[in-house]
Formats: structure tokens, C-alpha cells, sequence
């Protein structure tokens, strides 16, 4: 993140690596950055990853809308966004 603007495209936990608090700890790392550059982090999940969904909410973020995404010409997803609490 390097500045207004920038987003964090992805983040993947391997899945051998999952259920250590490794997602959590990302997020929270990311959501630090964001605050210590005065943004407001905002996260985009693929709807039927009900994990990560609920990983979000678990650690306080507000689901704020559920809208389609186009990821390339043929693809289009369903994605919630969420945001962190002020």
C-alpha cells in the first residue's frame, strides 16, 4: 500500500496453514498500515467463501454491501465488502 488509493489485492492463507490465526493476523497487519497512512481499510470478499466472510466479521468489520464484480471479460463474481469499524 503506497498510497491513497492502493489496495490490497489479495490475501491467501495456505490450506495446511489454516485455523492458526494467520488470516487474522494479516488483516489486522493490514488494517494497522492502512490507519498509520490515515485510510480507511475496506475488504472485498468472493461470496461463497463463507470462511473468510466469517473471519471478517468475527473480527468486527461491517459487511456494507453485496455487489457483482467483473474479474475478467467471462467472469463475474458476487463479492460482500466489509469495512473496518472508525
Amino acid at each position: 500500500m503506497a498510497g491513497t488509493g492502493d489496495v490490497v489485492s489479495r490475501l491467501f492463507v495456505a490450506a495446511q496453514a489454516r485455523g492458526h490465526g494467520i488470516g487474522a493476523l494479516l488483516i489486522g497487519q493490514a488494517t494497522e498500515e492502512s490507519r498509520r497512512r490515515a485510510l480507511h481499510p475496506v475488504l472485498d470478499v468472493v461470496a461463497s467463501d463463507t470462511a473468510a466472510a466469517a473471519l471478517y466479521e468475527r473480527l468486527g468489520r461491517e459487511r456494507l454491501a453485496t455487489r457483482e464484480q467483473r474479474w475478467s471479460p467471462s467472469q463475474l463474481v458476487t463479492a460482500h465488502c466489509y469495512a473496518a469499524a472508525s
